[in-house]
């Protein structure tokens, strides 16, 4: 008796499919290919490229088959990222801050100042340095974080003393020992009145912190804080990077400015950007299926601050979840500018991957874009998915070759059954009438019949 072990199965499923389910599609129902040669009996896995996102119809992806060398269907299962950020705890803690002059204009040495302590070694008290006359420029200050120094601080919340219209330039240091400092984080805080209109930006991200802060002004200015809060956010999200894809706008109207993207395509996070220097404009973002149902994604400040010779942009904007919407918008409520440009919009992602089975060796093509396909192909089994732990995972290449064409891909005009339908109805309607008029017509002709 012939012993069937779970590769054999592997190979008799796909020939089962591919006689069942082979004529349910074929590759002319799609409109775009993209050729690939694979071994007979394995798992493949790849993943999508922008150029399949460009070309697929339904967000869900149900337009993608893999087709073997005699155009058959062949199993496949399509894997998705996991999600952008799951959980995020955020809370905020105000820190104890010591002014420190100096005379030593080196960033990241030691200070020459007294430190006094208590009992548990916080920082109470920092005495400055007796060579500073006080109208040293350079202003620092101390922060001990204590036992709370953990990588769960993500930024710093700042209250400092400015007029109407201020734009300060900050460089944070950390030290373990208050003698070897580095930089974590650097960047611009504002509050600008324009047009009875405030534009405030008072946090900068930080990374890899440790037990002391130094902070200061990065230029010649001066910065009087009044309060720092350190920000602390757990976060449990994927560690993927990103991958980036520019988006210019279709429809400009005033203030408002509207993007199209492909269907399916993955959003994981947001950069906006003004497209000039030391312009700020506050703005809300939306999304949708369609430009009848759009939902709010961000409302906030965004700005390209040129200090010296760097310029400062905000940070990324990560979303609350994966958004599949084709169209996005970017509406400008107000700005520090008159003249308002449509924004520099680039989408984060993170491609999702497709695992497919092999039947025979040979060339297949993975086909995308159909108006007619509606609905996922053949999946693979989880007996078989278990036993392929390891994919052989194979890069797609960028060379289209055409199908179909556009033809595929644009939507049919639904056929009117229901108009149909009551045309059918009202044709049966008037035979049945005509017969019954034909019948009392002969009858009344009938000799006898009283003409009456």
């Amino acid at each position: 008796m012939k012993k069937w072990t779970l590769r054999g199965l592997t190979g008799a499923y796909v020939a089962f499919v591919a006689t069942v389910c082979g004529a349910a599609e074929l590759m002319t129902d799609f409109a775009y290919g993209i050729n690939v040669t694979v071994n007979a009996n394995q798992l493949y896995e790849f993943e999508l490229t922008d150029t399949i996102y460009r070309y697929v119809r339904h967000e869900r992806l149900a337009d993608l088959r893999i087709f073997d060398a005699h155009g058959n269907t062949v199993p496949y299962n399509i894997i998705h990222p996991a999600a952008t950020v799951t959980t995020t705890v955020r809370r905020e803690e105000a820190l104890v801050l010591f002014p420190v002059k100096n005379t030593e204009a080196d960033l990241q040495q030691d200070l020459d100042v007294r430190i006094e302590r208590n009992t548990k070694g916080i920082i109470v008290n920092v005495k400055n340095d007796e060579r500073a006359d006080g109208k040293s420029p350079l202003t620092y200050y101390i922060a001990d974080m204590g036992e709370n120094a953990d990588a769960t601080v993500r930024s710093l919340l700042f209250d400092w003393q400015h007029g109407q219209q201020a734009v300060a330039n900050v460089i944070i240091f950390t030290s373990g020992n208050l003698r070897d400092w580095r930089p974590i984080g650097s960047g611009p805080v504002f509050h600008l009145l324009q047009n009875n209109h405030l534009f405030a930006h008072n946090q900068i991200t930080v990374n890899g912190i440790s037990r002391y802060l130094k902070i200061m002004s990065n230029d010649e200015s001066e910065i009087v804080l009044n309060c720092v809060k350190a920000v602390y956010e757990t976060r449990n999200h994927e560690d993927t990077p990103y991958q980036w894809t520019t988006v210019e706008p279709t429809i400009i109207k005033n203030n408002l400015f509207r993007y199209t993207l492909a269907t399916g395509f993955p959003v994981h996070a947001l950069t906006i950007t003004p497209r000039s220097d030391n312009t700020i404009q506050h703005l809300m973002v939306r999304s949708g299926p369609n430009t009848e149902t759009m939902s709010p994604q961000y409302a906030g400040n965004i700005f390209r601050l040129k200090v010296g010779d760097k310029v400062y942009q905000p940070d990324t904007i990560v979303l609350r979840q994966v958004f599949h919407h084709p169209v996005w918008e970017i509406e400008v409520l107000r700005a520090n500018k008159p003249n308002i440009e449509p924004p520099v919009l680039m989408m984060g992602w993170r491609p999702q991957r497709v695992r497919f089975l092999s039947s025979d060796a040979g060339s297949y093509t993975v086909a995308i874009g159909s108006a007619s396909v509606t609905h996922f192909g053949p999946q693979i089994p989880e007996a078989i998915r278990a036993d392929h732990s390891s994919a052989i995972s194979i890069a797609l290449t960028n060379d289209i070759v055409p199908l179909s064409g556009e033809e595929a891909i644009k939507t049919r005009a639904p056929v009117p059954y229901k108009k149909y339908f009551l045309w059918l109805v009202l044709i049966a309607v008037l035979l049945v009438m005509s017969y019954m008029s034909a019948r009392l017509v002969r009858h009344m002709r009938q000799p006898g019949h009283d003409d009456q």
